[in-house]
């Protein structure tokens, strides 16, 4: 950041300015972003039929990433990314206007993102230490939502105390400081959270590793969050703040879109494998479409067309629950939350 830190011994540009960088970087993943969601809905709603509330609340994070995007074009519109000295008093009130409802759409997004990971990983490993860890810290994440709108808001009393620089406000540094500290521990949280559950799933060696990598591209969220947490550090202390401003911006739509991103990647494979089976390395499994407790070599010689089987339907593998099955490995086709998303049944 410190490259662009203009020198205050030179005149500054006056048609200098980072907006066009903001809002290239902003609509791109926007659009990733929304493709991938749409790719989510096409696997859930079309070929498994099957959806459930974390697929609602990354519909509704897709909502607050495009909505907080159009906040930060229009601050571009109204001075963001130009030289202070250059934005008139209109232009800064209606950046910070604009500033204020992306701040609050960004929170409502992360948050909605996280709860619909979670949901994901309580229907994917079926551990009741799993359910109880992954409720606890839905918790932790609403408590911090509530919190980062409620300080937000009452930061500014009247609320247009924000926008309205002829009112004096109390000092923003450390609410935008520890929201963001929170936020970056609760993204480690998530992100570490499924690690230890994804080693005992009952599955290839090949496929624990695909599962790792795919959940491990959270890590690119987690960093977008502490660069953006610089990006706050630098903003705060600048004495351009609008031309410093793009950074945090861009970085908070990076954080947010991907996300969402993150959030839709394990749930894709259904729709890889109808396209190209042979891209994952799919194979049938020995045994489907019976529903059980566990894999009994009873069933092991029963033909598979014999086999009581539903129409676009994916075999469901999971653990049993810690206290029920000690981890033995069962195939079930039941519609019900736990369906697989790991071996698809053709």
């Amino acid at each position: 950041m410190a490259d662009h830190i203009p020198d205050p011994n030179l005149p500054l540009p006056p048609n200098e300015s980072r907006g066009g960088q903001t809002i290239a970087i902003v609509i791109t993943f926007a659009i990733l972003a929304l493709t991938a969601v749409i790719f989510r809905g096409i696997t859930r709603f079309i070929i498994l039929k099957n959806y459930g509330w974390d697929d609602f609340f990354i519909g509704f994070a897709m909502l607050c990433a495009i909505a907080t995007g159009v906040c930060q074009c229009q601050q571009v519109r109204y001075g963001s990314g130009k030289h202070v000295q250059y934005v008139t008093e209109f232009e800064t009130m209606m950046s910070l206007k604009y500033l204020f409802f992306s701040i609050h759409f960004y929170n409502t997004g992360l948050c909605a993102t996280k709860i619909g990971i979670l949901i994901l990983y309580r229907r994917v490993f079926i551990y009741r230490s799993m359910s109880i860890l992954s409720a606890c810290v839905m918790v932790l994440v609403v408590c911090y939502w509530v919190s980062a709108i409620v300080s937000g808001i009452l930061m500014c009393i009247p609320v247009d105390a924000f926008w309205n620089t002829g009112i004096q406000l109390q000092p923003k540094k450390p609410l935008y400081f520890g929201n963001a500290g929170i936020n970056i521990g609760t993204d480690f949280t998530v992100l570490l959270l499924p690690i230890p559950y994804i080693w005992r799933l009952q599955v290839s060696q090949r496929q624990k590793i695909t599962l790792a990598v795919v959940m491990s591209l959270g890590t690119f969220t987690c960093l977008m969050s502490i660069l953006r947490l610089h990006g706050l550090i630098t903003l705060y202390d600048s004495a351009d703040p609008t031309w410093e401003q793009p950074a945090t911006a861009y970085w908070s739509s990076i954080e947010l879109n991907m996300g969402v991103i993150c959030a839709c990647l394990p749930t894709l494979k259904p729709l890889i494998v109808k396209i190209s089976p042979r891209l994952l390395g799919t194979e049938r499994p020995s045994v489907s479409g019976y529903t059980g407790r566990s894999v009994d070599s009873r069933f092991a010689k029963t033909p598979i067309d014999r086999m009581p089987a539903r129409p676009n339907s994916f075999t469901m593998l999971h653990l049993g629950r810690d206290t029920q099955s000690q981890g033995t490995a069962s195939v079930d086709d039941r519609e019900e939350p736990g369906y697989n998303y790991f071996v698809p049944r053709r």
